[in-house]
């Protein structure tokens, strides 16, 4: 436990060199991390605008508007799912995986 506690303080504490493994992959995941808050600003998105088509005088564009955002979010959430799968392989196929983390 100790050589664990100490293994996790040796290093540097600043930020990744730019051009690391580390560094390119804290890009990648805040490029996943962006993308997930779009999805979440177009559900809230869908939210509002379901509520708003309930009482609305042209229903048929209103619906036109809820697939076309629909639409969207599918679209995101299918990068997110990519994105996932993307992480998923790279940790199982990395120099650093041992076999218990590879299951």
């Amino acid at each position: 436990m100790f050589t664990l506690l100490l293994a996790c303080t040796i290093g540097s504490s600043g930020p990744a060199t730019p051009e690391s493994p580390s560094a390119l992959e804290a890009e990648r995941l805040q490029a996943i991390a962006d993308d997930a808050g779009m999805l979440a600003n177009k559900a809230r998105e869908l939210e509002e605008l379901s509520r708003s088509s309930i009482d609305t005088e042209d229903p048929e564009a209103a619906h036109q508007r809820l697939d076309a955002l629909m639409s969207e979010i599918e679209t995101l959430r299918a990068a997110l799912e990519a994105a996932q799968s993307d992480i998923e392989a790279r940790v199982r196929t990395q120099a650093q995986s041992t076999d218990e983390t590879r299951e």
